[in-house]
This record gives C-alpha cells, sequence and structure tokens, in this order.
C-alpha cells in the first residue's frame, strides 16, 4: 500500500509545549470574569489562588495546553487535592467540575503530556471559607453561651434548693410547734386533773 520515506536530519526533536493555562472558571455555573467585586483580580489564566465563599462552592474549570502538532495526543489529568484521593483523567471538554467542595483549603493540580510524552503542570490554591456560623468566633460564642446558660441553671437550681430547703425547715418548725402546742394542752389538761383529784 505505498511506503513513507523521511530524512532524519530535517526530524524535530521533542518540543517542550509552551504552556498550560486553565482558560475558564465557574462559580455555580456562572463564569467568572475578574475585575472589582469578583474572586478573581486578574485574568484567571494568571491567577494562582482563589478564596470564596461557603455559597461558592460549585466550581468547574476549563483549560488548554498551547502546543499544536498533535493536540488529540494531549492527555490531560486533574486532582484536587484535599479532596481527590488520586488523579483522574479529563476527557471530551477538556474540564473538571466539583460539587459542594466542604470549606477548607485545596489545591487544584492540572497536569498534560502533550504528544511527545513531556509533562507540563499548572496548579492554583482554592481556599473555601466556612459561613459565619462555623467560624472560629462563632464557636467561642456558642461555647460562652454554653457556660452562661450552664451558670444560669446551676443558679437556678441553687436557688430552687434552697427555697425548698427553707420550706422543708419551715414545715418542720411548724409541726415542732404544734407537738409542742400539744404538749403543753395536755400538761394544762394533766395539771388540772391534778388540781381536781386534790381537791
Amino acid at each position: 500500500n505505498g511506503f513513507y520515506s523521511f530524512f532524519p536530519e530535517e526530524v524535530a526533536a521533542a518540543h517542550p509545549p509552551d504552556r498550560v493555562i486553565i482558560s475558564n472558571l465557574f462559580i455555580n455555573n456562572l463564569q467568572v470574569r475578574p475585575g472589582k467585586g469578583s474572586v478573581l483580580q486578574n485574568p484567571v489564566e494568571e491567577a494562582t489562588d482563589v478564596a470564596l465563599k461557603y455559597n461558592q462552592n460549585n466550581l468547574s474549570f476549563q483549560f488548554a495546553i498551547v502546543d499544536y502538532p498533535a493536540p488529540e495526543l494531549n492527555k490531560y489529568y486533574v486532582m484536587m487535592e484535599g479532596y481527590d484521593n488520586e488523579w483522574r483523567e479529563a476527557t471530551g471538554d477538556k474540564s473538571a467540575y466539583y460539587l459542594n467542595l466542604p470549606a477548607g483549603k485545596y489545591m487544584f493540580r492540572l497536569k498534560v503530556f502533550n504528544s511527545d510524552g513531556i509533562k507540563i503542570e499548572k496548579t492554583m490554591q482554592i481556599t473555601v471559607r466556612p459561613p459565619w456560623w462555623k467560624t472560629w468566633w462563632a464557636y467561642s460564642l456558642y461555647a460562652l453561651l454554653i457556660i452562661v446558660a450552664g451558670w444560669q441553671v446551676y443558679q437556678y437550681q441553687k436557688r430552687y434548693i434552697l427555697a425548698r430547703e427553707r420550706e422543708r425547715g419551715r414545715e418542720k418548725e411548724l409541726a415542732h410547734a404544734k407537738e409542742i402546742e400539744k404538749a403543753y394542752k395536755s400538761l394544762q389538761a394533766t395539771q388540772a386533773q391534778l388540781i381536781q383529784s386534790e381537791k
């Protein structure tokens, strides 16, 4: 079926790819654009770290490698350190998705092998901040409220026990006074009988 011929001196040596880039970042399915009020101050290609709110934890990345000879042979692998346990191959549309990332610090890592098998990597630090009710100062406030509530319960129980003991003491004193009164009346009756019998 024919043949190929080539000149060895004309065969190009393996060339390293120019660079790998994260071309798009989506948060909650909305493309992030750099600027004032955005999580990105610079274009996503230049970003090295992103800080997000607790409700901005659905992320997707699109990426590409600037390597033209045989783009179909490029292999893409991704890993979110702190979330993924192993590298996974990104096939199809060259993107990675992460849904409901818990609060914490992560490192998004992108590893690409070009058609010559040369590896190039790109990383981006991702921080998902916890909601205010899960921050250290909120937990400190919860602890303080528990201590105050415990102190209030202790004071209430102490007052309740003291009031109950006072009531018991009054009841005992009243019962004792009734016994004394009864004994006194009995003594008076006996005395009256003695006087009567003497008469």
